[in-house]
């Protein structure tokens, strides 16, 4: 015999004696017996279908809006790598020119080491605000950006950093007409 075959037989067997031994039960017992399979049927009907589709539905609305605001900020940053894709870049000449202006901005706290295409600025005690603010300059004005970046916070009563910042100037025969 095949093994569909005796699991078919076999369960033919076990339907038969299950049969058998509901008959044999009083009619209220019978009646419990199926409404507990009801409920129980039902019970699973809900855990394994319901539950988590309702459990999907009420996620649904602050998980669009999570990622609503995700591609926001995707477009944000897409239109302004367009943007500084689009600036021409400088010579290494007027990026220099453009980072020592920048530097001289934070007064005598900094001062800029230019060696080949690598231009070291040296920060000593700069404010933290003044900081800031100051990093963002040379990245719009020139689009340099660091390449390593070492600074450790001053002790004192007022933040203030010290340390270096080193960026790499446009290579000459890099400049775009």
């Amino acid at each position: 015999m095949s093994a569909p075959a005796s699991a078919w037989t076999g369960w033919r067997t076990l339907r038969a004696a299950l049969a058998t031994r509901f008959a044999a039960l009083a009619p209220r017992e019978r009646r419990a017996l199926q409404t507990a399979v009801v409920v129980v049927g039902f019970a699973l009907v809900w855990w394994v279908v319901l539950a988590p589709a309702l459990g999907t539905l009420t996620k649904a609305p602050a998980q669009r809006l999570q990622l609503e605001q995700q591609r926001d900020r995707m477009l944000a940053l897409q239109l302004r790598a367009q943007t500084l894709q689009a600036q021409a870049t400088l010579s290494p000449a007027d990026a220099l020119q453009a980072l020592q202006t920048a530097v001289s901005a934070l007064g005598s706290g900094a001062s800029l080491q230019v060696v080949g295409e690598v231009a070291t600025v040296k920060l000593q005690q700069v404010s933290a605000d003044a900081l800031a603010q100051w990093l963002v300059q040379p990245q719009v004005g020139t689009r340099l950006q660091p390449v390593e970046a070492r600074w450790v916070r001053d002790p004192g009563p007022v933040p203030a950093w010290s340390g270096t910042l080193v960026y790499r100037l446009p290579a000459l025969d890099a400049r775009t007409p």
